[in-house]
């Protein structure tokens, strides 16, 4: 998904903001970011690095070699001084779990950034007939494909910022479709599956005030009043999940208690961005 013109982020905290009219608006992905991960996906991620570690002979050498290099070098000080031997020793197991962490984390983040690949391709139009067959993206875009043909939704918007001044947040969805004679903001994922914290995400874009944006040639933040009334019409919201194999259309009912719980995520999520460390709130 191409980055909005009108969003930045945040080179110390990794977070995702928007502007409107001067506002900063948080994004909703980092507003999932700030709260933490699901307990699901933090196991899931854990066992990666214990697996590697365990699984990977060669990866166990390399790590506990650079540990033991590491363990050995000492570094000087601005003072004149010489690091300890635990500070050594802390410094070692640093360079080790960075060995460790960068062999479980690639699958993460090769399917994190295959997803954006294949949410670019969908944005752009881009036919599955003209990718080559080792173009990794073609079978999610051959999915989607076959969701259009076979469900025939009629998509009246795509790649929508919606803004919430109120409460502070800003997303970016993917579709505004009728499908099945039902008006749906829809949001596309490409992962293993459906996770919970996609339904607050799209919570969050489906309790938006507008669509707008930055209008070039007004050259100032605008309201788009058309998408806008489309948004306002959307009866119902989904997750468009795309795997190599199959698709699925997931409707998620918004309940009075998912709308509550993704507000008081933005609320806990602001919470903890403007207090970093303690001596903020003492």
């Amino acid at each position: 998904m191409s980055s909005p013109i009108n969003a930045q982020v945040d080179a110390d905290t990794g977070l995702r903001y928007y502007e409107f009219n001067g506002q900063k608006l948080v994004s909703a992905t980092s507003i999932r970011k700030a709260v933490g991960m699901p307990n699901d996906l933090h196991n899931w991620v854990v066992n990666k690095h214990i697996d590697a570690f365990l699984d990977d002979e060669y990866l166990r050498e390399k790590a506990l070699d650079v540990a033991a290099t590491e363990g050995t070098r000492r570094i000087k000080h601005r003072n004149g001084t010489v690091e300890t031997d635990a500070e050594a020793d802390v410094r070692a197991r640093k360079a080790a779990r960075t060995v460790v962490r960068k062999v479980a984390d690639s699958e993460r983040d090769t399917a994190a950034a295959l997803g954006t690949a294949v949410h670019e391709a969908a944005e752009m139009n881009e036919r599955s007939e003209s990718m080559s067959d080792n173009d990794e993206r073609k079978p999610f875009v051959i999915q989607y494909e076959r969701w259009l043909a076979e469900q025939q939704p009629d998509v009246l918007w795509s790649e929508g910022q919606v803004f919430n001044l109120t409460q502070g947040y800003a997303g970016s969805f993917d579709l505004i479709a009728d499908v099945d004679g039902i008006r749906t903001l829809i949001d596309i994922k490409t992962g293993k599956r459906v996770h919970t914290d996609h339904a607050l995400q799209l919570a969050l874009y489906f309790g938006a005030e507008f669509i707008g944006g930055y209008d070039q040639m007004e050259g100032k933040d605008v309201v788009f009043d058309y998408a806008t009334d489309l948004f306002k019409d959307c009866a119902s919201m989904a997750v468009l999940h795309l795997r190599p194999e199959k698709y699925e259309l997931v409707r998620i009912p918004l309940t009075n208690e998912l709308a509550a719980a993704a507000l008081d995520m933005v609320r806990f999520s602001r919470w903890l961005i403007a207090h970093p460390t303690i001596d903020t709130i003492i």
